[in-house]
């Protein structure tokens, strides 16, 4: 179950990331600012995708972080699907900026589901199991 939550984490963590290349690609304008928001959605990815792979090796400290990440950064995320679907709702975004607001909802669900997954009784397990392993080695 941790490997599932770690990949939906990581899917979660990239989605905004690609999602806001391949705009660049299809040749929107971008504003002053966007090599700075590209910046930080790179290293929110980036980020989120190391943990998850600690998490993958059964750090509990990794599961925390991942969580307080989660809920300071998809707080951000959810201001910002809120106030662009009220923004599209009167008619005021295109089509590629509702697709944008969709990757950004999709990528919210999937780290959040992430998340919960890492909570569950069988990942609970896996994660003490892993602290008495390296416990024994050590």
């Amino acid at each position: 179950m941790v490997n599932v939550a770690a990949t939906l984490i990581t899917l979660g963590a990239v989605t905004p990331f690609v999602g806001t290349f391949i705009r660049v690609q299809r040749g929107a304008t971008v504003g002053p600012d966007f090599a700075e928001q590209f910046a930080k959605l790179f290293m929110i990815s980036l980020i989120y995708c190391v943990l998850a792979r600690v998490v993958l090796g059964g750090r509990n400290g990794a599961r925390i972080t991942v969580t307080v990440l989660t809920v300071l950064v998809g707080s951000g995320w959810l201001i910002a699907v809120v106030r662009f679907t009220r923004a599209a709702f009167g008619g005021l975004l295109s089509g590629g900026e509702i697709f944008r607001v969709f990757l950004l909802a999709a990528a919210l669900v999937a780290v959040v589901a992430g998340v919960v997954l890492l909570y569950i009784p069988a990942a609970n397990a896996y994660f003490a199991q892993s602290r008495a392993y390296r416990a024994k080695r050590d």
